[in-house]
């Protein structure tokens, strides 16, 4: 079940931004990561794709924990990244920590900023979860 509930929750958010790359690309800009076009052309353009095939990789069972790793090493970043810009727009706009709300870029819109880290923290120990445990012959 966990393998379901990671995968498609990586391939939902894969093509939300694969189908908008240009407003992808924008909401990567906004975490003012990096400057140099290619990299952020690149992000643009190839995470989503990666997203989708972790996803996919997940709910076909086929290198569990191979995609579990690759997982953990896209939502740490991603999770420390959306919680800095959390922490500027709460400052920024002198608002309560949970009421800030914006497009994380994750594909699913404006979300209120303890919702997305509750979220993000449920597949993060899916994750790692699916990282840990013991693989049984013929389930991946």
């Amino acid at each position: 079940m966990a393998r379901w509930v990671l995968g498609v929750a990586y391939v939902c958010m894969g093509v939300a931004k694969a189908l908008h790359p240009v407003d992808f690309l924008k909401l990567v800009r906004q975490y003012d990561l990096f400057h140099h076009a290619a990299v952020l052309n690149a992000i643009a353009a190839w995470l989503p794709w990666f997203e989708i095939a972790c996803g996919l990789f997940l709910i076909a069972g086929i290198a569990v924990r191979g995609a579990a790793l690759v997982s953990l090493g896209l939502l740490i970043p991603f999770t420390a990244a959306v919680l800095h810009r959390a922490l500027a727009l709460k400052a920024a706009l002198a608002i309560p920590f949970c009421m800030v709300k914006f497009d994380c870029g994750c594909g699913t819109g404006e979300e209120f900023i303890c919702r997305k880290l509750v979220e993000n923290g449920g597949l993060i120990a899916l994750s790692l979860w699916l990282l840990a445990r013991r693989s049984r012959p013929g389930r991946g």
